[in-house]
């Protein structure tokens, strides 16, 4: 069996596993269309995932944070633009969290005292210990963080779509003024003092 060493999760990610049984792995993956084994965890896979996204679980967290408030377990937006975000079951710093995708989380229902059954978007069902109540509130932050940021997506192509201030067709250069700390626009005479 091959273990994957630099596994980043993606639009297909659809549940983040610990792996505790298969050799040399500590995580399996299940894809939309595949099942895969890694040699990082959980925690470690969602910390490469964000650096390689170009934030940090960290920023991540906080972000989540400051578009839903204090929350308990805030979820985690991977990429806006393609629709990346997970929820968790865990403390992240328990070794049996589990990483679930909004985005293929198809219905979660109770599986027995204390434990969750998900059925994800490909069919594959998982059962999590944690009661079905305090998952489904998980995911439904999740589920608000995502349908904030698109709105937000929205509100952003938006702005880009409106007229902005033209500057006239001369080159002007902004200088700050020493006297106010302000900068101000003044006719670009450097172009004819020097040769690029």
């Amino acid at each position: 069996m091959d273990i994957c060493r630099d596994y980043i999760a993606n639009i297909d990610t659809v549940v983040i596993l610990p792996e505790f049984k298969v050799m040399g792995a500590k995580a399996q993956v299940i894809e939309m269309e595949r099942v895969l084994y890694t040699a990082d965890t959980p925690l470690a896979i969602m910390e490469k995932t964000l650096l390689h996204h170009g934030s940090n679980l960290r920023g991540a967290r906080q972000s989540a944070v400051f578009h839903l408030g204090a929350v308990h377990r805030p979820p985690v937006m991977v990429s806006s633009e393609r629709g990346i975000f997970f929820y968790t079951s865990e403390a992240l710093t328990n070794t049996e969290n589990i990483w679930l995708s909004v985005a293929h989380t198809k219905k979660i229902q109770k599986f027995g005292r204390g434990t969750s059954l998900v059925q994800f978007a490909n069919e594959v069902k998982v059962t999590v210990d944690i009661s079905c109540n305090s998952l489904k509130n998980n995911y439904l932050r999740g589920l608000h963080l995502k349908k904030l940021q698109e709105e937000i997506s929205k509100d952003h192509a938006r702005e880009m779509t409106t007229d902005f201030y033209s500057l006239p067709a001369s080159d002007m250069l902004y200088v700050r003024d020493g006297a106010t700390l302000s900068y101000m626009a003044v006719a670009d005479r450097t172009a004819e003092k020097s040769n690029w």
